[in-house]
């Protein structure tokens, strides 16, 4: 099966600030005496240690907070391409495939821009669809649960079908490794995140069916519950 690339497209960026203030100090013709010297020098220290400290604090911080798209109209640019929310649709939907329970988070519509030939030709290979100087694809998030202690497996979510006569094959479509990609083996009450992407032809939708896959029995491969079907309006 085709590696799928997990790098770049998981559209979070980790923004980083370092600030330094330096100050230098004029030669002082008047020596100060030991003890007072040694005093300055102990309280330059702990200032520098403090201000260390918290530079360090603030980096750390600022690493943990991700940018996200979280409007229409954001962009956000990286070297080699441009990627703006088109379109955002908060889902909250659950779905029973038993004794799984998938948590349907949103769906977005994201505009690729300005990509750079090399990061084109990867997007082509990895999505498998021919693209052009703009490419728009739709990203789904959500969570799937096993509600019991025996070990499950699920066929995931398979086949993504829009209002505009376009029937998505996820398992050679979708350019982005999650949780649920890289095993699909629930072992007793745990939960995966999941995030599928795949370029659309036609962006302009409405609506979607999603078409999810069977979940059944690590150890004898018997289905447990048969797949659903959701349709959602964007």
């Amino acid at each position: 099966m085709k590696l799928k690339w997990i790098a770049i497209l998981f559209l979070t960026l980790v923004l980083t600030a370092c600030n330094s203030d330096g100050q230098a100090e004029g030669n002082n013709t008047d020596e100060p005496k030991k003890d007072e010297a040694t005093e300055t020098t102990n309280e330059n220290t702990k200032q520098t240690s403090s201000d260390l400290e918290e530079t360090a604090s603030s980096e750390k911080s600022n690493s943990n907070e991700p940018k996200k798209l979280t409007e229409p109209g954001q962009t956000i640019q990286e070297n080699g391409y441009t990627v703006e929310l088109v379109k955002m649709k908060t889902l909250n939907e659950t779905i029973k495939v038993s004794p799984l329970t998938i948590n349907l988070k949103d769906a977005k519509l994201i505009k690729l821009k300005n990509m750079s030939d090399s990061f084109r030709m990867d997007m082509e290979y990895y999505a498998g669809e021919q693209i052009g100087k703009e490419a728009t694809y739709l990203q789904l998030d959500y969570s799937v649960e096993n509600m019991e202690d025996k070990n499950v497996g699920w066929k995931g979510l398979n086949t993504i079908v829009t209002d505009k006569k376009e029937q998505i094959n996820l398992a050679e479509k979708d350019f982005v490794t999650d949780d649920t990609d890289t095993s699909n083996e629930f072992f007793g009450q745990v939960i995966k995140e999941g995030v599928d992407s795949v370029i659309l032809q036609n962006p302009d939708i409405n609506n979607l069916k999603l078409i999810f896959g069977d979940s059944y029995d690590s150890a004898s491969y018997e289905t447990i519950s048969e797949g659903k079907e959701i349709e959602l309006t964007f």
